[in-house]
């Protein structure tokens, strides 16, 4: 617990904000800086902003539905999306 709320701002400076900036979310990370591509990978937010954006657009492929817990369900009456838990 923070005894004041002033202290929870450090990690969104730390750790949110920069996340936020270099994984994808905003602008793509083919126009960064080699340097900072590996360093971007490494941040959950990225793989989550692509496996959104892949299935969004529907190019979601199998390997990462199944990865991501999503799969493809077809009944008689419907068909669509579902998270496998």
């Amino acid at each position: 617990m923070s005894p004041y709320t002033d202290n929870l701002n450090l990690s969104i400076f730390l750790f949110i904000t920069p996340m936020f900036l270099f994984s994808g979310a905003f602008f793509p990370l083919d126009g960064m800086p080699a340097l900072v591509k590996p360093a971007a990978n490494l941040l959950p937010l990225t793989h989550l902003v692509n496996i959104t954006r892949a299935a969004t657009f529907g190019r979601l492929a199998p390997a990462l539905r199944l990865r991501s817990g999503w799969t493809f369900r077809r009944d008689d009456d419907r068909c669509g999306l579902g998270f496998l838990g």
